[in-house]
């Protein structure tokens, strides 16, 4: 236990996203879907495990190492949590609206 987590503070990860999901990001035209998305990241920082491991339907979609998603307004966002450096990497960015099976190619 680290003394941050002895004193009651919560432990802050830093949070980056992938080029892609940035671009992403950069292209959500609804304000409200910005809004949620913005709100989900920071929560992000204070507590990465509130998504749920990612196991897709088809196994070709699987990817190679543990992946996180949660959602934000009509967003999948789907992140890996590396709590050795206190990091939570954004891998991608999905409008769920569109076809899964292109998910991380």
């Amino acid at each position: 236990m680290t003394s941050s987590e002895q004193s009651g503070e919560l432990r802050r990860y830093e949070v980056f996203l992938s080029r892609s999901a940035n671009e992403k990001l950069l292209g959500v035209s609804s304000r409200d879907d910005a809004r949620r998305i913005a709100r989900r990241l920071l929560m992000l920082e204070v507590a990465p495990a509130m998504g749920e491991v990612y196991r897709p339907i088809y196994d070709s979609a699987m990817p190679d190492h543990e992946v996180h998603v949660t959602f934000a307004g009509h967003y999948g966002i789907y992140y890996a949590i590396d709590e050795e450096r206190g990091i939570v990497g954004v891998e991608y960015l999905e409008d769920c609206r569109r076809d899964p099976m292109r998910k991380f190619s």
